[in-house]
């Protein structure tokens, strides 16, 4: 039998702790019943079953007479209804429902109280009470030995004190940052061809364009403005930008790291931690090390605060293993729960949460690698490489199956935004004069498909043929950069990244920018007497002043007057050399 994710025991309440009051909720005449775990919160839920006494300890109401005799369990859960661990259709009122519990009202101190019974005498329960105070939840299960003592049920619920006020904060899932909004359509990618002039001193006398979308082919037939021009450069910014040179989430990789990792028991990490001295062996640590190895950023895998890892001591402090640790952590970082009970929606690479069927905690989890006629996972076991997610089982501690677990899945596999360019213009982005430049961006979630939000932009350029990261994965929607180069094309590109880590070059944005020479104010690749003229019809002008333009101001101090002039003079006939 393989180990479960979930070591129970290591967790239940030694018999000298006894509830008195969990988050919430009390009752005095459970006073010495034995806590299995001792006001347990996790995830916004309080939750604990309390075990009847033996009577030769705690003289109680429902206390056992012999050891061996099948005790009495209590379940409480206490969570606000806000909560947003647990949807609400998944709580556990509303799965005895649809499993067909019958349902009454009564009257329990003044509130209304929902009392669910099941329709066969094998199940979980004798009897489940649910009631709703101040937007806060409340589930009382009494377990199938009660069935012989109804008045005993009744005693203990009437002894019940709830106290909504100090009930857990709920949890609530972290809010990605929305996107701006969608500017609409993105503009199609334009490249500049600027033109010099080869033996002939008259400048070009316009510039040619070509249009690029993402069917145009790389290589274009361009009608140039002038017989005697020539081409500075044909590089698209597409073309200029490895995937490779842009570490992501690599989802599709999962199920294959699963299954290999699963089979041979190579990995470094061995997906082990130790109790007591002794393995243990865990299935939230080997999903955390799979997507770490996965470029998961979010996952630990035993990282230690200087990056560098520890496969033999793993733990709480630098591992996930604890699958509701590991649950709550993928929720929280973007990932999608979906529907619980119909699996026809799963795919490769979603991640397997097995759940008790009684209980608000997780006993098992795998990553989904094959679906078929049923949906395969690999788990932390070297006979688990590929194994039927129906037929994984719960054990309780004592030892008893739960052979009706909830099956969920968590998908991280979001559709990535897209990111479009507002600033500058593909003319201007065209035609831009050396020194400081504002680059402005927005990133856009998809519509098609799951959504994680938006995480940041990772702003790129490439120039003389190097890639530059301005800025990575960074929330930030403009940048200001240094670009004091005349005479080169610059390729950009704006990424968008989700907050799982998924992004898709197909859906960046580029631009093929091009940094004039310094007093080309209209852009054709030299510096002439239309230049002159331009310059001299807007002296006087501030960057405070409508018209002005960086092209017109050569000296980059800000005012248009006789140094842009005289600049111009000095350089006239000059062009951008032959790269």
């Amino acid at each position: 039998m393989p180990l479960l994710v979930l070591l129970a025991p290591l967790h239940a309440a030694p018999l000298t702790n006894t509830f008195t009051t969990g988050e919430g909720i009390a009752n005095p005449l459970l006073q010495g019943w034995i806590p299995e775990v001792v006001n347990g919160t996790v995830g916004g839920i309080y939750s604990d079953r309390l075990f009847a006494p033996l009577c030769a300890q705690v003289n109680t109401p429902g206390c056992r007479s012999d050891q061996h005799a099948t005790p009495h369990v209590v379940g409480m859960s206490v969570q606000r209804s806000v909560n947003e661990s647990v949807r609400p259709q998944d709580r556990l009122p509303a799965r005895l429902l649809q499993m067909g519990y019958q349902t009454e009202t009564q009257d329990l101190h003044g509130y209304t109280v929902q009392r669910l019974t099941p329709s066969t005498n094998d199940a979980s329960f004798a009897v489940v009470y649910s009631l709703v105070i101040d937007a806060v939840e409340y589930t009382i299960t009494f377990s199938p030995s009660f069935r012989s003592d109804p008045d005993l049920v009744n005693q203990i619920m009437a002894g019940f004190v709830f106290t909504p006020a100090e009930a857990p904060a709920a949890f609530v899932l972290a809010d990605p940052q929305p996107p701006p909004t969608d500017p609409g359509a993105a503009l199609p990618y334009r490249v500049y061809l600027p033109l010099v002039a080869n033996a002939n001193t008259s400048p070009a006398t316009s510039s040619p364009k070509a249009i690029l979308t993402q069917s145009t082919p790389s290589v274009a037939t361009l009608t140039l403005a002038s017989p005697s021009a020539a081409l500075m450069s044909q590089r698209t910014p597409s073309l200029s930008f490895q995937v490779s040179d842009f570490p992501r989430f690599e989802f599709n990789e999962m199920p294959e790291l699963a299954k290999s990792n699963a089979k041979s028991h190579t990995n470094p990490y061995k997906f082990v931690y130790k109790v007591d001295g002794v393995d243990s062996g865990n299935g939230a640590l080997f999903i955390d090390c799979v997507l770490r190895e996965s470029g998961y950023e979010p996952a630990w895998c035993g990282e230690m605060p200087d990056g560098s890892t520890t496969p033999d001591a793993p733990s709480l402090d630098n591992a996930y293993i604890r699958v509701r640790d590991l649950r709550l952590m993928l929720l929280n970082n973007g990932s999608v729960e979906i529907e619980q009970i119909d699996e026809k929606t799963v795919q490769s690479g979603d991640i397997l949460i097995l759940q008790y069927s009684n209980r608000a905690d997780y006993c098992w989890d795998g990553i989904v690698v094959e679906k078929s006629d049923d949906v395969y996972v690999a788990t932390r076991s070297e006979d688990h490489e590929k194994v039927a997610a129906s037929s994984l089982h719960c054990h309780y501690p004592d030892g008893t199956e739960d052979s009706h677990p909830i099956r969920s899945y968590i998908r991280l596999d979001s559709a990535a935004p897209s990111a479009t360019f507002l600033t500058p213009s593909n003319d201007v982005a065209l035609k831009m004069v050396p020194g400081d430049q504002l680059f402005s961006y927005v990133a856009t979630e998809s519509t098609n498909g799951p959504q994680s939000g938006v995480r940041g932009v990772t702003l790129a350029a490439v120039i003389d043929g190097q890639l530059q990261r301005w800025l990575d994965r960074d929330p930030a929607t403009s940048y200001t950069a240094d670009l004091d180069l005349p005479c080169r094309q610059i390729d950009l590109m704006a990424l968008a990244y989700d907050v799982v880590g998924n992004a898709d070059l197909g859906k960046a944005d580029y631009l093929a920018g091009w940094l004039l020479i310094r007093g080309d104010a209209d852009g054709d690749g030299q510096i002439s007497e239309a230049d002159y003229a331009a310059i001299r019809a807007a002296d006087g002008l501030s960057r405070a002043d409508a018209g002005y333009a960086p092209g017109l101001d050569p000296t980059g101090d800000g005012m248009i007057d006789a140094a842009d002039r005289l600049f111009v003079e000095n350089l006239l006939l000059h062009t951008c050399p032959q790269p």
